[in-house]
């Protein structure tokens, strides 16, 4: 289907609700699927713990994609956010005001007495897709999916 505009103006109004849609749907698929990938592999396969039950990544974990919101900003910027609350059953946890994933990326306020340290698993998020653009893959797939024509 051909689309007329009248101006510049008009043209950057269709791409900014196409690329924005893109955003929110394929691409944030994406960058949750890569972000629960790095959760597995940088934290989870780091050690087993002993003095508390995991999660994991289907009931309310750090892996979990349900706790991975995203946000559009400015109709161009995608957010992603690893919201994951302390699990409910340690009501004394130390994490305070903190989030969890805050706890592990940085390795800091935990309440027991060998800490497994930093597990950087939004920073490595983030270099897998600067290096493997799996995002812009995507962004491309969300246009062809709205019928524009991306190479």
């Amino acid at each position: 289907m051909r689309k007329d505009f009248r101006n510049m103006k008009d043209i950057a109004t269709y791409l900014r609700k196409k690329i924005g849609s893109a955003l929110e749907v394929e691409v944030g698929d994406t960058i949750r699927a890569v972000m629960q990938a790095h959760v597995e592999t940088d934290v989870y396969s780091e050690y087993t713990p002993y003095m508390y039950e995991r999660r994991g990544s289907s009931n309310g974990g750090l892996g979990d994609i349900d706790n991975m919101e995203t946000t559009l900003l400015d109709k161009m910027t995608l957010m992603l956010v690893n919201t994951t609350l302390p699990n409910p059953r340690y009501r004394h946890s130390a994490l305070g005001s903190w989030s969890v994933a805050k706890a592990v990326e940085l390795g800091e306020h935990y309440q027991f007495s060998c800490p497994p340290g930093p597990r950087p698993f939004t920073h490595k998020t983030a270099v897998d897709l600067y290096r493997n653009k799996q995002h812009i893959t995507a962004l491309k797939a969300g246009l062809r999916r709205q019928g524009l024509n991306i190479k």
